[in-house]
């Protein structure tokens, strides 16, 4: 339900939806470069604050920047005069033949199953595609929502309606598979399509039963796989917050020169949608200090 499209900085194509923001976007995490973008959808929050995430304290390790106040404010002077807030990687346990050592740091913790096979690998998932990783942050989805949150588990696409997928984030969340206990009353459309190296491969359609349906296509010419498109079903832990600039449900796209995504998570399930907006992480923007008054307080909410 793409309403239009315009043409913004660095020469990308941007999609907008009626009525929603158009955020600009910086991903810098994809081990390519600098990914620029616009970003729009009702899955997004319309109150986005400009800010920047870093790795390190003094903010020149910044890997996400979001901004909607003004054309091009996703480069240039703009961008360095964003807030920037320190976003800790997480140690997470490593076990599979993609592992160095025992842990491995990462922004998000996996826990990936073949429930066909029993082959279980775990580690550490960086946030590489926009939109995706953060909404489902605390799930446990069949069948992974991104191409790289299977490890080696599965080999083809039938396999990866077997396998199962589970990302969170706090330390050594993924010791054990974490564990859903909430009711799942949705029930999803299940596939998986993808071209790897110029091969292209489908599964079937079957069903899965989840909190929330989801569907993500994804198109990049940054690595091996270029296309990877899926429909399934995620259930939530409870146990990691809804990132801010979330809505519970909903579609958005990103889209750049380079890649290209569509995300959407969506259910019928009115408890679902609720305990979502419960665990809706909530933070206060720092105040600029007023000439002549002082310093303004800080404020943080929980």
């Amino acid at each position: 339900d793409v309403a239009g499209m315009l043409l913004c900085l660095w020469s990308q194509l941007a999609f907008f939806l009626d009525g929603r923001p158009k955020i600009r976007v910086l991903f810098e995490n994809l081990g390519n470069g600098k990914i620029k973008g616009c970003m729009s959808g009702s899955l997004l929050r319309k109150d986005i604050r400009d800010h920047c995430e870093a790795a390190d304290d003094e903010g020149k390790e910044k890997f996400t920047c979001f901004c909607n106040s003004r054309d091009n404010c996703n480069g240039g002077r703009t961008l360095q005069r964003m807030e920037v807030e320190t976003v800790e990687l997480l140690t997470c346990v490593c076990s599979g033949a993609h592992c160095k050592g025992e842990t491995c740091l990462g922004e998000l913790c996996s826990y990936v199953i073949n429930h066909r096979t029993q082959e279980i690998e775990k580690g550490c998932v960086n946030a590489s595609v926009p939109l995706v990783e953060r909404r489902s942050m605390g799930s446990c989805m069949i069948p992974p929502i991104t191409g790289a949150m299977h490890h080696t588990v599965a080999k083809d696409a039938s396999d990866l309606l077997k396998t199962e997928s589970c990302v969170c984030a706090s330390d050594y969340c993924n010791a054990e598979k974490p564990q859903i206990t909430v009711p799942e009353r949705q029930q999803c459309q299940t596939f998986v399509t993808a071209k790897v190296m110029g091969t292209s491969m489908s599964s079937k359609n079957v069903t899965c039963t989840g909190e929330f349906c989801f569907k993500a296509r994804i198109k990049s010419k940054l690595g091996h796989m270029t296309e990877y498109n899926t429909m399934g079903c995620a259930s939530f832990t409870g146990d990691d917050m809804l990132a801010e600039e979330l809505n519970p449900t909903g579609c958005a796209k990103f889209n750049s020169e380079q890649l290209e995504v569509l995300a959407c998570f969506e259910t019928k399930d009115k408890a679902a949608i609720g305990r979502a907006r419960a665990n809706q992480e909530v933070r206060e923007p720092k105040r600029k200090p007023s000439k002549g008054k002082g310093r303004a307080a800080k404020g943080h909410q929980e």
